[in-house]
């Protein structure tokens, strides 16, 4: 028993005064590997990749299972890796913890080789003491930030303009940056402004080089700084920061030689000319927002040109192609005697042109002979006692099913609003005779659906942003539009003249035959030309992928005359 209660009061002093005897070996195993790897990541300058590994390891680590001097290890990298994805503030805080968990720890050895990164890595985690380690990276590095107003330093090489005309493009150019960058962003804030924008920088050169847009560039200091991505969208490259950036003194009028691009001249100011250098943001527009603090990144790409968008100003992709579907609604015409035809020339007596086919698709009446034409009871052969009754072929009228059509798409992004591009299917539920078709009444190519089309998207940047838009579209096109409703008809004993053989409503009279009676589908066809207008809304589900619907008016002419339309429509694209 007294051994018992020993061990008990041996375990209990250990657990309470040597924590770190008890360090959890797996959690210390995982971060000596996210350390290793994250080193991997640093070289490779994946400064996103290896942060997010680190901050992992030191999840499992959470207060207990790691020694002080293993989450120490963690957070100082951790804080490297923060800095070199521009997060300064990040950095700090990570540096100042790994203080605090061990004091006097070091920055690793393969890290302390970059000045900027070792002076702030000294500021932070010795912010009162010695003048030697913060102050010579303020004053040699300046992309550490510190002091002394100089302008910053980094991973690109770039010299940064002296000054610029007021309403003026300010050019920017930078090389270098490693080669995993692939997307160059500048942002800024000129004179006055309370948030920071943004522009995408494109490949210029062995560079990449673009123009702040004259609309920011106003009397007073513009401040700006540059970051480099790599295709994870991940920061790797950085030349200052939202605290540390660089400063051009706007003037009205400036001293010596106007910046400008390499190999291009320097632009003119926009009160004396709009044109800029092709492929560049234009002189009358402004940047993106980059938010107040200059974190908002987009996710650039080609487009992006600066109009506007903030978390809303990504990439958007140019070509899309996809498929749609559009089902119409028609206002077939009242009317009666719509089957019977003109015994000269064949063609509907009707004022509409309607036609009708029998249940199979076949023409009604048939065209070889005159003969089922005559026997048709229309209303004058009922009132001359000949029928028992109008049936010749009649609608009530009013708002009919019409085509279904299924299409696929290929549109054009001509900018990030506007869509050009073109639709080709086939229209479902057509009229199926040929008489109309004979007659220039429908269109010969049957069922094919040909359209040209534009389409506008609101908003500062729909093809990217996963928000609904609204949209409006405009197509003009060839196509056959039908409508038709289900008639009774009824057909006296055929004759080959005009009277009917048999007098069908006189049931005691010797030449007495009954009607033949059934039912017909009575048709209005239109085409081929047609207008169409649409409005509905759009969403990109990625950037890749988007979904739209919309209501369409359709207005449709040729030889029947100008008919409408209207139908929902819906379609799902892909981007590339």
């Amino acid at each position: 028993m007294r051994v018992t209660i020993v061990s008990l009061l041996v375990l209990a002093f250990v657990a309470t005064f040597a924590p770190s005897a008890f360090a959890d070996a797996r959690a210390e195993a995982a971060a000596k590997a996210a350390t290793k790897k994250s080193l991997a990541d640093y070289k490779a300058m994946n400064y996103g990749t290896a942060a997010t590994r680190l901050q992992k390891a030191l999840a499992t680590c959470g207060t207990k299972k790691c020694s002080a001097a293993t989450r120490a290890s963690l957070l100082a990298d951790l804080g490297v890796m923060q800095f070199k994805k521009g997060n300064k503030d990040d950095a700090t805080k990570s540096w100042s913890d790994a203080a605090k968990a061990q004091p006097g720890v070091a920055l690793n050895p393969a890290y302390a080789g970059s000045s900027d990164v070792q002076a702030a890595f000294d500021a932070a985690t010795n912010p009162g003491g010695g003048g030697g380690g913060a102050g010579g990276g303020a004053g040699g590095g300046a992309g550490s930030g510190g002091g002394g107003g100089g302008q910053p330093s980094g991973d690109f090489a770039h010299t940064p303009p002296a000054e610029q005309t007021v309403d003026t493009p300010l050019p920017l150019y930078v090389e270098g940056g490693s080669d995993a960058v692939v997307r160059v962003v500048v942002k800024y804030k000129g004179a006055g402004q309370s948030s920071w924008k943004r522009i995408d920088l494109k490949k210029l050169d062995s560079g990449w080089g673009g123009l702040i847009p004259c609309a920011d560039v106003t009397q007073g200091s513009l401040k700006y700084y540059v970051q480099g991505f790599d295709d994870s969208k991940e920061p790797v490259a950085n030349n200052g920061d939202s605290r540390h950036p660089y400063t051009v003194a706007i003037k009205s009028s400036i001293d010596g030689e106007a910046p400008h691009l390499p190999g291009k001249d320097a632009p003119q100011s926009c009160e004396k000319s709009s044109d800029c250098p092709p492929d560049f943001p234009g002189c009358s527009k402004s940047g993106e927002s980059a938010g107040d603090n200059g974190d908002d990144n987009g996710e650039g790409g080609e487009g992006d040109e600066g109009e506007g968008g903030g978390k809303k100003g990504g990439p958007f992709k140019r070509v899309w192609i996809g498929l749609g579907a559009e089902f119409e609604f028609y206002t077939l015409p009242k009317g009666s005697d719509l089957c019977y035809e003109d015994p000269n020339s064949a063609l509907p007596v009707n004022k509409n042109n309607m036609y009708c086919t029998t249940q199979s698709g076949s023409d009604f009446p048939y065209r070889t002979t005159g003969a089922q034409n005559y026997s048709i009871c229309t209303a004058a052969l009922a009132a001359a006692g000949v029928c028992p009754g109008d049936a010749g072929g009649n609608t009530d009228g009013g708002i009919t099913p019409g085509n279904l059509r299924i299409m696929a798409s290929f549109d054009y992004a001509v900018t990030k609003n506007l869509l050009t591009g073109a639709r080709v299917g086939v229209s479902l539920f057509v009229y199926p005779g040929s008489a109309a078709v004979n007659d220039g009444r429908a269109f010969s190519l049957e069922r094919l659906y040909l359209e040209a089309r534009g389409t506008w998207v609101f908003g500062e940047n729909p093809l990217a942003d996963s928000s609904i838009h609204p949209l409006a579209m405009l197509g003009l096109g060839a196509a056959e539009f039908d409508a038709h409703q289900s008639s009774f008809v009824a057909v006296c004993p055929e004759s080959t003249t005009a009277t009917p053989a048999g007098q069908c409503s006189r049931p005691t009279a010797a030449n007495y035959q009954a009607a033949v009676t059934g039912h017909v589908n009575v048709w209005q066809t239109s085409g081929p030309f047609f207008i169409t207008l649409g409005a509905g809304a759009r969403m990109a589900v990625t950037d890749s992928i988007a979904l739209t619907a919309a209501l369409r008016i359709n207005a449709s002419f040729g030889a029947n005359g100008l008919v409408s339309t209207f139908g929902p429509e819906v379609g799902a694209a892909y981007g590339f």
